[in-house]
């Protein structure tokens, strides 16, 4: 039986979605245009339905979730497309079913939640550690007496560099690299200068967007036109493929977190208004129908 707590208090706000390896699958090249839309509103069910990262395994729902004609209409088809997925028992008893894919991405999904809520609580202690540091450290050594005007000269002043600027250096040398480590895997290690000059006045997670769109939609496995120095095919094409709108696999993930994070945390404060709610009417001895608030 299979334990899905953790996983139905997440639901995320996009997917991912591998299009190309989506229509590779011998078994989707095999169903007709209506099973293969039948399939995919099945597996974005097992992302943003009730029983996720699974979908129920009840024909009944099924042929709404496929958004078949009829219930007749989803038998018709269903066979082929059911050796996508599998059976699973819940914890609860229930049954459902899974795709081996689907539940691959969302295992990734959940292991990033994970680390992102350590590393705020890793961060939170940090910040008041070094709190109660300087609380301590104040009271040892109180502030002493400001020097007067005539002490303050331009010689005194050294110019410090300002920390966004060295924070927007450290982020543009961690988004070079990245894309010199994407070429890499690629097969091509790319010339450093070249990689620099992408981010020329141009939004750095944008450029990684377009990085990771282009690779998407370019086609690696042509044996006519293989393509063997990927970074320079790339560099030519770069002005074309740029779109400022674009965003990068990783920016899209923490956009997700935190929606999904504002989504949990406006479901506690709904549940806690209408307990007060309730309780209140309980009080006060005018109780209509509190379950029904």
């Amino acid at each position: 039986m299979t334990d899905t707590t953790f996983l139905k208090d997440f639901k995320p706000t996009f997917i991912p979605w591998y299009d190309t390896d989506f229509r590779a699958d011998r078994t989707v090249n095999r169903m007709t245009p209506v099973q293969r839309s039948f399939y995919r509103n099945l597996l974005l069910d097992c992302y943003f339905g009730q029983d996720r990262p699974y979908i129920t395994a009840d024909d009944r729902e099924l042929w709404l979730i496929a958004e078949a004609d009829s219930l007749d209409a989803w038998l018709a088809v269903k066979e082929l497309i059911m050796t996508k997925f599998s059976p699973v028992e819940l914890s609860d008893g229930k049954q459902v079913l899974s795709n081996k894919r689907v539940l691959e991405e969302w295992e990734r999904l959940e292991s990033k939640l994970k680390q992102r809520q350590h590393a705020g609580l890793a961060s939170a202690e940090a910040r008041r550690a070094k709190g109660q540091k300087s609380s301590a450290e104040a009271t040892k050594n109180p502030p002493q007496t400001p020097p007067t005007p005539h002490n303050i000269t331009p010689h005194n002043t050294t110019p410090v560099r300002s920390t966004s600027v060295a924070q927007a250096f450290n982020d543009r040398s961690t988004s070079v690299q990245w894309v010199m480590d994407f070429f890499k895997n690629l097969g091509q290690m790319p010339n450093r200068q070249k990689v620099e000059s992408l981010f020329n006045d141009k939004d750095e997670d944008a450029v990684k967007g377009t990085v990771e769109q282009w690779r998407t939609n370019t086609n690696f496995d042509d044996p006519k036109y293989p393509i063997k120095r990927p970074f320079n095919l790339f560099y030519k094409q770069f002005e074309d493929w740029y779109n400022p709108t674009f965003e990068s696999s990783d920016h899209l993930e923490q956009r997700m977190m935190a929606a999904s994070a504002r989504e949990q945390q406006q479901a506690e404060k709904d549940r806690t208004a209408k307990a007060l709610v309730v309780a209140a009417q309980t009080q006060s001895g005018w109780v209509s129908d509190p379950t029904a608030i």
